[in-house]
């Protein structure tokens, strides 16, 4: 199963001082709660995306579904789940994506170049936490958002 979706509508976050909204993610039997910042994109915008991503990864190899985006030219990170395809499963981790790594190279309309190859260790040989789903679940989720 994969689920990807807002739970509440907009709230102010005393925490992060801003505007959020808070989704849920689902993959296999796994569920997680986030926040979304709506400081730059709203809640359409990230629906939007996630959208686009399920379409990418029927087409290609590799997608990313982001979670949590502030403007990227202010903005230290973003929150995205990576997703590669083999055959015909979906591997799935939870990353940020530091900016500063690309510093003026990161563009919003394709943050998709800065995916990279899968990975299921850490550089000290420590296992990356991975979910896997069907390509299967990633046509349900399109035929249930569209």
């Amino acid at each position: 199963m994969f689920n990807l979706k807002f739970i509440s509508n907009k709230k102010f976050s005393p925490e992060r001082n801003e505007e959020v909204a808070l989704g849920e993610i689902s993959l296999g039997n796994f569920t997680e709660n986030f926040e979304s910042s709506l400081s730059f994109w709203r809640i359409e915008d990230y629906e939007k995306q996630w959208i686009e991503a399920a379409k990418r990864i029927i087409e290609f190899e590799q997608t990313a579904f982001i979670t949590d985006l502030d403007n990227p030219k202010t903005s230290n990170f973003i929150t995205w789940w990576k997703a590669w395809k083999i055959e015909e499963e979906i591997f799935v981790q939870n990353q940020l994506l530091f900016l500063n790594q690309f510093p003026d190279l990161f563009d919003i309309k394709n943050p998709y170049k800065f995916i990279g190859n899968r990975t299921t260790k850490t550089e000290d040989s420590e296992q990356i936490s991975e979910w896997k789903i069907s390509l299967e679940d990633i046509e349900n989720f399109l035929k249930a958002n569209e």
